[in-house]
Formats: C-alpha cells, structure tokens, sequence
C-alpha cells in the first residue's frame, strides 16, 4: 500500500495513519509518532507528523529521526490516484552504517523505486546525515536540499551541507543541477558543485565542479562522466585544474583517469606547479588501490628551478595496511632559464610498505648527485621511527649551496641579510620541531664511507643519532680525519635558552689540511692532537658566539708556521721598527706547540702558550682572543733561557691576519730616557742573537 493512497482513503485518522505508514516501511522497520497534527483540506489535503523515530528491525536504535514531516496531498489522490503533492522534512537525523558486504543498510529502501513516482516536491531543511563506515565515521550538518517539479522533464536539484572531514578540514558544499527521470532511475546532463575549504598553508579555497551524472535506482550505481574541476584562492595565488573523463560508484568508486596541474606561491617568490596523473583507481571505505600514478612538480625561483617527477603504484586499506611500490623518483636543479641542470640531481626508488598502526617500513636507494646513498626508515609505532643512513660519499657543500640559494642566503655579499635569513630559518625550524608529538622519537645510525665539506673531509663515519621533540644529539661519532681518528658527541636542545653541547677529540691529525678546509687557513701545519668542550645557547648568531663556554687544548710537534720568521725578532739593525709582517717566503719550524684556553662568554683566555723551535729557542705566555670581535691580545716571551731574559712579544689583530710585534713598554720598562730605552733595546737583541749565532746552537748542515 502506498503512502498516498492510504492518507488518500484513511479520512486522516491518526491510527490509520501510523498503520498505514508502519506497512509502507521495508524490511519490518517499525515507525513511531510522537503526535499528529494541523490535519486539513485546504488549499491541500495535509497533516504534520512530529517526532517520528524509524528504528531498525529488532532493534530500539534510531535509524531515522525527524522532528516534523508536512505531508501535502494532490486532489487527485482522493479519487483514487495517489499523489504526493510535497514532503517537507524539517530537521531529519539519518543514520547510515556500511555492512560487511560492502553495501549499505539504507539499501532495502530502494527495494520499491516506483514509489518515487508518487511526489513531486521535496524540501530537509537543517539535517544531519551520521555515515559509519568499518573503521571510522563522519557526519554531515545543516543539510538543506530540495527537489523541485520532481514529475516534470527537468526538475530542479538543490543540496548544500557542511563536512568537517579530517583529511581536508571544514567543507562546505553546494550542489545544484536539473534531473530527468529515465526508466531505471534518472539523471542530469549539468550538474555543478561548489565546495569551500581551507587548505593548510594556503587558505580559504573555493572548488567548482560541473559534469554529467546518472543515478540508477535497482543497481545502486552512480555514474559520472566528463568531470571538469577548478580550484582557486581569494588571493588567486592557489589555482587548480583536474579532468576526470568517467568515474562510477557501485559500492565502491571507479575513476577511470585523473589528469590536471596544481599551481600556487610558495614563499621567497617560489611558484610551485604540480602535474599529476592518476591511472585507473579504486577508492572504497575499505581500500584504495592505484594501477600507475605520476605527479611532476616544479618550483621555481628568480634564480633556479626545482623539479621533481615521482612515479609508481600505491594501495591502502582501512585497517591501515599500505605500499607504495617501485616509486621511481627523480629531482634536478638548474638554473632560472631551465638550461644548466647540472647543479643538483637526485633519482633513485622507493618502496613502502606495512601499516600506519603497527609497523612499517621504508626504504629509498639510488643517487644525490653523484653520492649513493641508502636510506632505511622502520616505523616500530606511530611514535616510534628508527632511521639508518648508509653512503658511499657525501658532498655537503653542494646540499647546502642548494640551500642557501633557493632561500636567498649570502653570507658574502650581504652578511648581516643573509644572517637574518639563515636565522628565520632557524626560527621555522624550531616551530616544526615544537610540532611533533610529545613522546615521538627517532633513533639511527649513520654510516658514511666519505664525507666531505668546505670546512671539513672525514672517512669511514659513524654516529647514533637520537631525536624527540626536546633533543637532538649525535654520539659516539667516529670517523678518521686527516690521518688522525676522531671522537665526538652533539647535543642540541629544542629550548633556545638551554646550552648546546659539544664534545670533540682528535688525535695525531694533519693541522694543514684541516685549516685549509676549515678555515681556509694555510700557514700552520704539524702533527696535532685537539680536545674540545663547548656550551652554547642562543637563537641569533651574535648571542651563540657571545654565550660560548667551555674549554680548548690542542698541542702540535713537528710542525712549521709560513708566512712569519720569529728569529727575525732578534736582528739588531734589521728590524728597526720591532715588528714582522706576513711574508710568504718566511717560515718558521717549531718542535713542540701547546695551548690550552678556558672560554666564558665568547673569549678564549688562554692561560698556557708554549711553542718550542729549535735550538733552543721558545714563545711562552698568555693572552686571549675574543670571538665576537675576532681580536687577538697575547703577551708572550721570545728567547732562550740560558741568558735568563727574553724578548716579549705582543699578538694583536684578526686571527686571519695577526701582527706580531715586540712588546716596546715591556722592554722598557722602569727607564725614562730615550736613549737608555734604546740601549736597553738593543742590548736585548744583542744578547739573544749572540746565543743564536753560537756554533753549539747550529743545526747541522744537510749532507
């Protein structure tokens, strides 16, 4: 019995009402009303139903809720022919659960489509749809359709609601299209969507979506064809272009094939587009499986471009089992006109598998430049990682040009800019950090054969590397440097305000080498063993070189300074103005060289210097040297002991180009006449080059 026909014959009795709308229900739902009112005959046959509860066969929970339904009758119904002239459904809360077939629970209500036939209006206003799917659920508020001139050739279809979904945030939609009623269901040849969200990092975006759409009521099926989307922000700095030719929805989705280009302003004038391509997929509650994908993303700046081209295939399932299998992912550098690519390159594959639950595990083999590298990352648990790292070489100077290109850092040209940048950086750094979940931790190893920078070129490296979201450190980091061997520990804590720690010691290591490529300093050289402790803290460059502490030792044997000759110190009528100057033919060999520093606050007070040369002869003394200043200030004694007096030598100036100097003052101490200063002066070189000249004190002659 249909629903119009028994209002049409009941003479609205409220009992022959709720009988007549308990039989129309399928399946043995039972229906219940809460009260039955504003029965009348004019200008329709009408009656309001309130609070009507459907619930589920042998079962007190609700599946459908409506808090009023006006029923409008057309006249005709009372001759026999039922017709529904409106429904008007105010505040209805529909519970809809997927079964373990796949299908759905509401499904037995399309058991009698024909009884679409037999209304022509339809009008919810401010719904909730409650969907429950195997693994998780997702409701939709403030639902607002309605179905106008449902019996005529073009209907009209309005739907909008909001969507708070957990992948892509608050949603709003809008839906309008005009239906036509075929044999098995119906359709429209324009149907247009809008949806408003905000996407993370670029904001509000407005999404607006047309294509051709059937529904057929007996086999459940949806399908879609010619679908064109375009996505933009208020800003027009996000734009989006997708074309999906067919897709269809029979308990599951079909999408035949997606194409499109994604562009949007990154920051330091970056524009990003992204080209991607989905081979056929299948998207379900339960599973998503991808025959072949491709996206190609390219970035580029006011001085180079970035590019990236990923391909493979992928699948996931709601129990949180994924793969990402055969990713072949390539990257390349090149400069703004696209014709230099040689400035960086990676390309390698990748491989994911397992589930985001439990375990899994990654990993990516191929090449950075010309560095193989391999990385294997093992998820023991959502916060839990465990990371190892495993390279024949690494170059990282050309990682970090890279860097310091496309963020616009120049420590060259434009020191206090670039320091401002790197420091930015820094800030965003330690933003995301901050981000990480509270007991998320990622352990590793590193094991790197070759690794080679500017400052620094190291074999045979391996580290412990431990991350959580307060600290950062490196231990038990050995590696051969130089001919020596190296030990050294890192610690970085996340809070600014809490000191950085380094730990360092290096034994019998070339100091030449390590100069040159530290600090491009060549004019030391020996054999030479290096103890360091440091502590730090501070966001900005000037507050960590002004906040450093610790402790230096190092002492250097057989060793050579280019570039100075101290013996000159002691020619009586050569040096008339008592200082050297930096000559690269000059070099002066030393036996034994020993400092030791204590540092507080970014000045290094050296309490011990000792530099023995041959002969005899030897630099003693202390001093210090202030970082943030770079400045030089020693006070030392040049000389032998036999005579028990030495000539004191003063060091001043930058480290890269210090003077050296004989301490006049110190000479001339006490003596008020020019002329006793002078003898005084003289007398002191007189002695010291007197000893030098000795024939016991020669070095031999080379046969």
């Amino acid at each position: 019995m249909s629903i119009g026909y028994a209002i049409s014959i009941w003479g609205l009795s409220d009992e022959r009402i709720r009988t007549s709308l308990q039989k129309a229900m399928p399946t043995g739902r039972t229906v219940h009303i809460g009260s039955i009112s504003n029965k009348g005959w004019l200008p329709y046959p009408s009656v309001t139903l309130n609070n009507i509860n459907i619930t589920y066969p042998d079962s007190h929970n609700t599946q459908l809720h409506i808090k009023q339904l006006d029923i409008h009758l057309a006249w005709r119904s009372l001759l026999g022919h039922p017709h529904i002239q409106s429904f008007h459904v105010l505040q209805p809360q529909l519970t809809l659960t997927r079964l373990p077939n796949n299908s759905w629970d509401m499904d037995d209500f399309y058991q009698s489509p024909q009884s679409a036939q037999i209304f022509n209006d339809l009008n919810i206003v401010d719904g909730i749809l409650k969907v429950q799917e195997t693994e998780h659920q997702y409701h939709l508020h403030n639902i607002n359709a309605s179905v106008q001139d449902w019996q005529n050739t073009n209907s009209q279809l309005h739907l909008g609601f909001n969507w708070n979904s957990n992948l892509l945030g608050k949603q709003h939609v809008n839906l309008q299209g005009q239906l036509q009623k075929t044999a098995t269901g119906f359709k429209s040849n324009n149907v247009r969507i809008q949806l408003d969200n905000q996407l993370p990092h670029i904001g509000a975006v407005t999404w607006l979506a047309t294509g051709q759409f059937e529904h057929k009521w007996l086999e459940h099926r949806n399908e879609f064809q010619n679908i064109q989307i375009k996505g933009q922000d208020a800003n027009n700095t996000f734009t989006a272009q997708l074309s999906i030719p067919q897709a269809y929805w029979q308990k599951i989705w079909y999408v035949n094939q997606t194409n499109g280009v994604l562009q949007w302003q990154q920051s330091h004038n970056t524009l990003a587009t992204a080209t991607i391509k989905l081979n056929p997929t299948e998207l379900s509650s339960r599973h998503f499986k991808n025959d072949g994908s491709s996206i190609d993303i390219l970035l580029k700046h006011a001085e180079d471009t970035f590019s990236i081209k990923a391909a493979g295939h992928i699948s996931a399932h709601n129990s949180g089992a994924f793969s990402l299998d055969n990713w072949h992912i390539s990257s390349r550098q090149s400069d703004a006109n696209l014709t230099n690519s040689g400035l960086f390159r990676t390309e390698g594959l990748l491989n994911v598998s397992g589930n985001i639950h439990d375990q899994w595990q990654l990993q990516w083999k191929g090449q950075m430049d010309n560095d193989a590298v391999q990385i294997d990352l093992l998820g023991e648990s959502p916060e839990k990682w465990q990371l190892n790292v495993l390279a024949q070489q690494l170059e990282l100077d050309r990682y970090q040009d890279w860097f310091d290109t496309r963020s616009d850092f120049n420590l060259i040209d434009n020191p206090s800019k670039s320091l401002q940048k790197m420091e930015q950086q820094v800030q965003q750094w330690v933003q995301t950090w901050a981000n990480l979940p509270e007991q998320w931790q990622l352990n590793g190893n590193l094991d790197i054969a070759n690794l080679r920078s500017n400052q620094m070129q190291l074999s045979n490296v391996t580290a412990k590397l431990a991350l959580n979201r307060d600290l950062l450190s490196l231990t038990q980091v050995q590696a051969n440097a130089y001919g020596g061997h190296l030990n050294a520990s890192l610690l970085i804590p996340r809070d600014v305000k809490t000191p950085n720690q380094l730990q360092m010691d290096v034994q019998q290591m070339q100091i030449q080498p390590w100069l040159q490529h530290w600090r491009d300093y060549s004019r030391l050289s020996g054999t030479g063993n290096l103890s360091v402790n440091l502590q730090t803290s501070g966001a900005h460059w000037d507050d960590i070189q002004s906040q450093l502490n610790g402790d230096l030792r190092f002492d250097i044997k057989d060793g050579m300074f280019q570039g100075i000759a101290l013996d000159n110190f002691l020619q009586v009528d050569g040096n008339p103005n008592m200082q050297l100057t930096l000559d690269d033919q000059a070099h002066t060999t030393f036996d034994v060289f020993k400092s030791q520093s204590l540092i507080a606050d970014g000045v290094f007070y050296t309490k011990t210097v000792d530099l023995n040369l041959p002969m005899g002869l030897q630099l003693q003394g202390s001093g210090k040297y202030h970082l943030p200043n770079n400045k030089l200030d020693y006070q030392l004694k040049l000389g032998q002991d036999v005579l028990g007096s030495k000539l004191p030598v003063r060091i001043s100036g930058p480290i890269q180009q210090p003077n050296f100097a004989l301490d006049y003052q110190g000479l001339t101490q006490g003596l008020t006449n020019s002329t006793d200063k002078s003898n005084a002066v003289r007398n002191a070189l007189r002695k010291q080059w007197q000893l030098w000249q000795m024939p016991e004190f020669k070095l031999p002659e080379k046969p």
